[in-house]
């Protein structure tokens, strides 16, 4: 390696002659077209004197001894400067000349550039304090930089270049490596350590661009940056040296300022990559380590940079992991705890050993009480503690749900110092956390007391944040395995009090269980019926019962055995109801059977017959009540008859199997109704269905009731054709008529068969009411009494007054109208309206007056037929007036 590669020795001696030879011609071309520039200004006479001065002293330049290079180089600073100055002045000018002059002089100040490049390296040889000479600024640069120990290799075909810039990097500190062209540069790569490369781009055997084709493609070379100093700098060049990979690139002639710039840049550049790659290795290699579970391990952490924020959060991130690592190992072994008294304790040692506290405390949200509770607090035995939802510290949290951490609990409003007075100890710091499970309710708070060595923490808070998680999923867990308990007893109490029998089998047909009522039944003893197969405790006679269970286990369907008759042996047997039902898991996988007898005795099977005609509630008060209400009395009831139009034709077209089908789902809907306010199915007539409301036990609400049934029979047969009606089938229609009156009440038949019913005109009544409906086109017709019975408004209209047949007192119709909707009666308020006002202009013999109000109700609605039948009547009495005696009254002479 030459002497300027280690940047210890001086340039050759002819430098300043090379120089004076590269300035001569520019300075005498400068000043010759600056003399040339025409008329005479401030400008051409200062650009003459600069010109004529820079030729005297460039022709100095290699004469006698060594030039004063201090000088020369404050002098070459000033003549860059006033150039420049008059540069700009001449550019404002508008001759041609012009520009060949600022021409020049750009080339002329690049090669001042040289000049002073060349003059701070040789000025760097002086010493630092160069007197007064540096007090005013212009030496500043002169000084010497603090030592870099980089390795810089110089890359330039041209000795002089490579000289110079060796020596200039030597000067500030920096180690320099040479090369004379790309083959050696790329050696010099091979086998030294080389943090920054100056590369020439034109050389011989190996261009800068293979130079920098070769580093991208080696892995090993690629990071070291490129500063590509070349005299080709147009802008062609640098993209292409860009794009190739260089750093950055400066052009020829360079400016040593912009030079020592760029190279600190590239260089900081480097270093920065550098620590990026190894925090990044480092980095890497702490995160595979946690990905093997090992936990222990911390990067180290200094400065200010990115990284060392990135280090900080990653060992912080790993305090977190340890934390939770910890809590999962306690959560883990407070899994296996499911009493509750003995997993509080557990979870409050737990906890003080997680935060390094004195003692801790777990309450929980006692929800009937309204209470937070305890029984056991560290320090305090085992005394059970009960606190209000809102008193003291953990109250307000409870009730909050946010967190509180007291440094100073004595000077807290809701801490209570009585308890420390009490115990005679002294809290110094609390912890208070809400316990919230996954429904995001809070069931409990735990408080920690006393933390060792100073207060809680924000990381404190953190810990016990997610400890107060865990806690929660163990509470519930041991709070539903106390329930499962609960329930657990509980089904065992009413198992052993129910007075059905319930035997559960395994797949196999074991019985597994057979509560008290199910041995009563089979007069059994435990031994005798648990743990043995079902075909064995019933014996063969039972066969019947076996076969029940295998269409359950076949169909995963109920099957029900009705008045059925177990044999017991010794030639008893127990009437039963037995219902057999599959049993299933959790996934629906088939677990077994379950057999339930229902013991008919004499009460269940009165009942049971009994709720078959009247609501289970009625069924209920009847039995209370006792045969006395089964014997015959006088009441105040409310009938219903309902029947079916049409029916012969109807049947004729379903035939016999599909008019069982229909009636009997028509019977289904239609009982549920009856059922639904309360009252008594008397009988089926056929087709005809009859209830009775207010027996045996009399109601305010009889009337109200049997109107609903009326209005509700209507809508649900509605719905009842739209789920059964068929293409070309005519929908079922019924006429329902209601009547209110006082019957007989009773059981009547004979002794080996009675029938519970009610006999009396109100019975007659309702019935020609219902008939009546064919005539008036009406559905729901009420007698008079029923309407003057009602306790909540009802929509009606009255319709007529009527002698039935059987009955010589004349009564008023009405029609129920609170099943229509808009489709089933047109504009009804409006025809109500006008029916209405027509019906009294008719009870007064008003007929023409009563003919324009019917035919408006007809107008509104054309199908509504009591308007019709009231306006032809009004027509039939204006034509043959009736007597004088007429009283309205309309005589019905058939049913």
């Amino acid at each position: 390696m030459n002497e300027q590669a280690t940047g210890s020795g001086k340039p050759s001696g002819d430098w300043p002659r090379v120089l004076r030879e590269r300035l001569q011609p520019l300075a005498r071309t400068l000043l010759s077209r600056v003399q040339a520039l025409g008329a005479e200004g401030p400008e051409r006479a200062a650009a003459v004197a600069i010109a004529d001065r820079l030729v005297r002293q460039v022709s100095a330049l290699g004469d006698g001894g060594a030039p004063d290079l201090r000088r020369l180089t404050r002098q070459a600073t000033a003549i860059r400067g006033t150039m420049e100055t008059v540069l700009d002045d001449l550019a404002d000018g508008d001759t041609m000349p012009v520009a060949e002059v600022v021409a020049v002089a750009d080339e002329i100040l690049s090669v001042l550039d040289d000049i002073d490049f060349a003059a701070t390296g040789r000025a760097a040889q002086e010493p630092a304090d160069a007197g007064p000479e540096t007090q005013d600024g212009e030496g500043a640069g002169l000084r010497r930089r603090a030592v870099d120990a980089s390795r810089i290799l110089v890359t330039d075909d041209e000795d002089y270049n490579r000289d110079l810039l060796s020596f200039w990097l030597g000067r500030e500190g920096y180690n320099v490596s040479t090369a004379a062209n790309g083959r050696e540069a790329l050696d010099v790569l091979a086998r030294e350590a080389i943090d920054l490369v100056l590369l020439d781009l034109m050389m011989p055997e190996v261009t800068g661009h293979e130079v920098l084709a070769h580093m991208q493609a080696d892995s090993r070379l690629r990071e070291i940056p490129v500063i590509v100093i070349s005299a080709h700098h147009d802008i062609e060049s640098v993209a292409a040296c860009i794009e190739a990979g260089a750093e950055d690139f400066l052009g020829k002639p360079f400016n040593s300022v912009l030079l020592r710039a760029r190279i600190g840049a590239s260089l900081n550049k480097r270093r920065w990559r550098d620590r990026q790659r190894n925090c990044v290795n480092q980095l890497v290699a702490a995160m595979r380590r946690v990905e093997q579970s090992d936990l222990d391990v911390t990067l180290p952490v200094s400065g200010g940079d990115i990284y060392a924020e990135l280090f900080r959060g990653f060992n912080l991130m790993v305090e977190g992991l340890q934390d939770e690592a910890m809590i999962l190992d306690i959560a883990r072994d407070l899994a296996g705890e499911l009493q509750l008294d003995a997993l509080l304790e557990r979870i409050m040692r737990a906890t003080t050993q997680i935060l390094d506290a004195d003692r801790s405390t777990l309450f929980v949200y006692d929800r009937r009480a309204d209470e937070l509770w305890s029984r056991v607090a560290e320090g305090m035995g085992t005394r059970e503690i009960r606190l209000p939802t809102d008193a003291g510290i953990a109250g307000a949290v409870f009730t909050s749900g946010v967190a509180e951490n007291v440094s100073d609990p004595y000077s807290h409003p809701r801490f209570n110092p009585e308890f420390d007075r009490q115990s005679g100890y002294r809290t110094e710091s609390v912890l208070c956390m809400p316990i919230v499970n996954k429904a995001g309710e809070c069931i409990g708070v735990t408080q920690v007391l006393n933390k060792r060595g100073g207060h809680f923490t924000a990381r404190d808070e953190a810990r016990l944040s997610a400890f107060a998680a865990q806690i929660a999923i163990s509470l519930e867990n041991a709070q539903l395995f106390d329930e499962v308990l609960n329930i657990k007893n509980y089904n065992e109490s009413i198992l052993r009090s129910t007075s059905n029998g319930l035997i559960t089998l395994d797949t196999d047909r074991r019985v597994v269980t057979a509560n008290e009522s199910a041995l009563a039944i089979l007069q059994r003893d435990h031994d005798a019926v648990v743990g043995r197969r079902l075909a064995e405790v019933l014996g063969p006679t039972n066969a019947w019962v076996e076969d029940s269970v295998a269409k359950v286990e076949e169909t995963s369907q109920v099957d029900i055995s009705m008045d059925a008759d177990l044999d017991l042996g010794g030639g008893d047997k127990a009437a039963v109801n037995l219902t057999a039902v599959p049993l299933i898991d959790i996934s629906e996988e088939p677990i077994g059977s379950m057999v339930i007898l229902e013991d008919i005795t004499s009460e269940k099977r009165v009942k049971s017959t009994m709720a078959r005609y009247m609501s289970k509630e009625v069924a209920d008060q009847l039995l209370a009540a006792g045969e006395a209400e089964l014997g015959g009395k006088d009441q105040n009831v409310s009938v219903l008859f309902s029947d079916v139009r049409n029916f012969t034709s109807l049947a004729e077209n379903l035939g016999a199997r599909g008019t069982v089908t229909m009636l009997n789902a028509y019977f289904e809907d239609m009982v549920d109704v009856v059922f639904a306010h309360g009252g008594i199915l008397d009988k089926y007539i056929g087709d005809a269905i009859m209830a009775v409301f207010g027996a045996p036990f009399a109601g305010p609400e009889d009337a109200d009731n049997a109107v609903a049934v009326a209005n509700g029979m209507q809508v649900a047969l509605r719905a009842f054709n739209a789920r059964y009606g068929q293409p070309g089938r005519q929908p079922i229609e019924i006429g329902v008529g209601v009547a209110t009156g006082e019957v007989v009440v009773g059981n009547l038949g004979s002794t080996k068969r009675m029938e519970y019913t009610v006999i009396g005109d109100s019975v007659n009544l309702a019935s020609r009411l219902e008939g009546a409906n064919k005539f008036y086109g009406t559905r729901v017709l009420l007698s008079e009494q029923t309407v003057r019975s009602l306790t909540r408004p009802a929509a009606v209209r009255e319709i007529d007054l009527i002698a039935v047949r059987g009955q010589d007192r004349p009564v008023a119709v009405f029609q129920a109208l609170g099943h229509h909707t808009a489709e089933t009666f047109p504009n009804m308020d409006t025809v109500v309206a006008a029916y209405d006002a027509g019906l009294a202009l008719y009870r007064r013999r008003d007929w023409r007056a009563a003919m324009d109000r019917f035919q408006a109700a007809l107008d509104a609605c054309p199908d509504d037929r009591p308007s019709r039948i009231h306006l032809d009547r009004c027509r039939l009495n204006m034509e043959t007036p009736p007597p004088d005696d007429w009283d309205g009254v309309w005589r019905m002479t058939h049913k």
